[in-house]
């Protein structure tokens, strides 16, 4: 309850109301999403995942949390959505503990769909492994460890621009968790 309660005080500590369009990607069986969806008015959460058994389940909460009435949209998708939304433009993109599974590929096809997907003011939040984070040394998960400044580069050619927002550990992410060491990015237009 804690992770999910932090998801959305982050994102309406960050701008998010009702009213804006969020897409949740790697919205898994909606750990943030339940949150998310209760907050947004009906139709505005998109959640979107690679994996088939994750969104099962994530129609089943849907289902057992009386969540139908909001009309989630769950999308099924290996581009993150490129090929399967339509003309849907979102004022925010979620990515929560998953940019540490991309690759520079990955990044560049996010932002492809992003591009095609938003409007100038639209913001990407994500967090990134923080370089206090037991990760650093040990590479026990293999995950990839990007910095804002390697972010940047990535996504500086395509017209974004990288920043810090500090800890997600000060947005209410629960402080005993590893993560919570993570550091909270910003990716938007320049």
């Amino acid at each position: 309850d804690s992770c999910r309660e932090y998801q959305l005080n982050c994102l309406r500590q960050l701008g998010l109301k009702p009213k804006h369009y969020l897409a949740d990607i790697g919205c898994g069986p909606l750990q943030g999403g339940v949150a998310f969806i209760n907050y947004l008015d009906q139709s505005k959460y998109y959640g979107i995942d690679k994996n088939p058994d994750k969104l099962d389940e994530a129609y089943r909460i849907v289902r057992t949390n009386g969540l139908s009435k909001k009309n989630p949209n769950l999308i099924l998708s290996d581009t993150f959505g490129y090929k399967e939304l339509n003309k849907e433009v979102f004022d925010f993109f979620w990515i929560s503990q998953v940019f540490y599974y991309f690759t520079k590929k990955y990044i560049i096809e996010l932002l492809k769909m992003v591009l095609k997907h938003s409007h100038k003011d639209s913001v990407i939040y994500g967090d990134i492994i923080g370089p206090e984070h037991y990760e650093n040394k040990t590479h026990e998960h293999g995950w990839i460890l990007h910095t804002i400044d390697s972010l940047d580069e990535i996504c500086r050619p395509m017209g974004f621009t990288v920043q810090s927002c500090g800890r997600i550990a000060d947005y209410g992410y629960p402080k005993r968790l590893a993560l919570a060491q993570n550091i909270l990015v910003k990716i938007s237009y320049k």
